[in-house]
């Protein structure tokens, strides 16, 4: 329980870091992979790494570098201070921040952060997870013809997109993988897939929520997440209920 009010406490604390920033121009420029960053990105993993880890605890971060001392900790925190940049700097309302905590082999408690909604999802394995407050829960869809899936803008701009223009369900383009977990979660739409890799800060913390939950988030080989492990990228994920999850990978298998 004390760990959750930790996450929300610096999440709140985010949201008016981000609300006094107003309409101040945030400078962008490329990372060392390659992608997007703004000052947003350090500002809020600098204030994240100041006001979570306590003693001995671990940190694994998008935007600090990784020594692999968190290998040696049994407790770690999981962050993206930005999941979804490009949405930041397009004024497009999927960005979120993300946090998961780790300890002993399993997640614990999460929380995930989307400033321009106000929206605050929380829980963890003794609190069952809510957004601002009220409870939520999985779709109760069980045909996936009738799924609503949300998709990652990433995997359209990479071209992984032809594998589901045939698809049998309806498909929403989203940022942020971190953000259409917490959807699923939520129950606002059925299922997400990611076809291209991703790093556990970028799912961590929806991972945790929708497993609270009872359901499933599995790699594109069809195998649980691990965390904290030495080399941090999964091949992918799809996530959802039990049901629709198998559904999407029978299909997966049909097309190839």
């Amino acid at each position: 329980m004390r760990d959750l009010e930790r996450i929300k406490s610096v999440l709140e604390d985010v949201q008016d870091l981000i609300d006094n920033l107003g309409s101040k121009k945030i400078s962008v420029y490329q990372s060392s992979k390659g992608t997007p960053v703004t000052d947003a990105d350090h500002m809020i993993n600098d204030f994240l790494q100041k006001n979570l880890p306590e003693g001995n605890e671990g940190w694994l971060s998008e935007e600090t570098f990784d020594d692999l001392i968190r290998l040696e900790k049994s407790k770690v925190w999981i962050v993206d201070p930005i999941d979804g940049t490009r949405g930041l700097i397009y004024g497009m309302p999927e960005w979120v921040v993300s946090i998961g905590l780790f300890d002993n082999g399993s997640l614990i408690a999460a929380g995930i952060l989307n400033p321009s909604t106000r929206s605050l999802f929380l829980g963890s394995k003794d609190v069952a997870p809510t957004l601002n407050g009220q409870p939520i829960f999985l779709s109760k869809c069980t045909n996936l013809s009738e799924a609503t899936v949300a998709i990652s803008r990433s995997d359209l701009w990479q071209g992984y997109g032809h594998l589901l223009e045939n698809a049998p369900f309806r498909l929403v383009a989203i940022g942020s993988i971190a953000y259409k977990l917490a959807l699923v979660a939520a129950g606002y739409v059925d299922a997400a897939i990611s076809l291209s890799p991703k790093n556990e800060w970028d799912i961590a913390a929806g991972v945790h929520l929708i497993e609270i939950l009872g359901g499933s988030v599995k790699d594109l080989d069809r195998c649980e997440l691990n965390f904290n492990s030495h080399n941090t990228l999964q091949n992918g994920v799809i996530a959802g209920t039990d049901g629709i999850v198998d559904q999407i990978f029978s299909y997966m298998e049909k097309i190839g």
